[in-house]
């Protein structure tokens, strides 16, 4: 596989759409572990049976995206424990979302999903700059 190349997300292969009235809002759940390549090398690993309510009012346009997006809601630190803002969160959604042709549109993602999403990350790490030390 090519450096740039993105795998093409499968429904029933990579992940599947669940009943949100019986997983507390939740639409999907990952079938697959997927790991997500940050700036620096920083990684965010998210396990099969993640679960995620996809984009909040608006069309889900890339699996890739919402999943770490909303990981990083549930837990706003990447896998070595440096905890990332939310601007910062918002900024990896808007980086898949561009990787993967939705360029125009990840603009406007972003500057949703920072100012009316990641309420965790907010109040755990900060709004555009973190604030916390690693986390142990």
């Amino acid at each position: 596989m090519k450096r740039n190349e993105r795998i093409k997300w499968i429904e029933g292969v990579h992940f599947k759409r669940i009943d949100p009235h019986r997983n507390g809002g939740m639409k999907y759940e990952l079938l697959v572990d997927m790991v997500h390549r940050g700036p620096g090398g920083m990684l965010q690993t998210l396990k099969a049976g993640t679960q995620s309510n996809g984009a909040d009012c608006v069309e889900d346009l890339c699996p890739e995206a919402f999943f770490s997006h909303d990981g990083f809601c549930v837990h706003p630190y990447w896998d070595d424990g440096t905890p990332i803002s939310n601007w910062g969160a918002s900024r990896e959604y808007r980086h898949i979302l561009r990787r993967n042709g939705f360029g125009g549109r990840s603009i406007i993602r972003h500057y949703g999903t920072f100012l009316f999403g990641g309420q965790r990350i907010k109040k755990e790490c900060g709004w555009f700059f973190t604030y916390k030390a690693q986390r142990d």
